[in-house]
């Protein structure tokens, strides 16, 4: 995960999506409001936001993922290695976990 960089999950063990899940039943070719200025159905916002890689074929339409893969997994030039600081910050809120919930506002 962290080697690959890939999307790092929630405290809760979710994979944020790009998306809500309906998008894809409702929003393929129905535009949506971005911004006050901006409408765009899923099809024309993933190919004005993404770069080729990241689409893949719905029924023959480029749409981005839900669910994102790694920097890796699109080949795409990867950051400076997480530190191991950085790395135990992740670590320790997953193993105490139930400690940081009762601080959640």
């Amino acid at each position: 995960m962290f080697d690959e960089q890939a999307v790092i999950p929630l405290s809760g063990g979710m994979i944020p999506p790009m998306y809500a899940r309906n998008h894809l039943s409702y929003f393929q070719e129905k535009q949506f409001n971005l911004t006050p200025e901006t409408k765009y159905n899923l099809i024309e916002w993933s190919k004005a936001s993404f770069k080729k890689r990241c689409l893949k074929n719905k029924k023959d339409k480029p749409i981005v993922s839900r669910h994102m893969d790694s920097l890796t997994d699109y080949r795409f030039p990867l950051y400076p290695p997480y530190l191991k600081k950085e790395r135990s910050i992740y670590i320790l809120e997953k193993k105490y976990k139930w400690m940081f919930n009762a601080y959640i506002f």
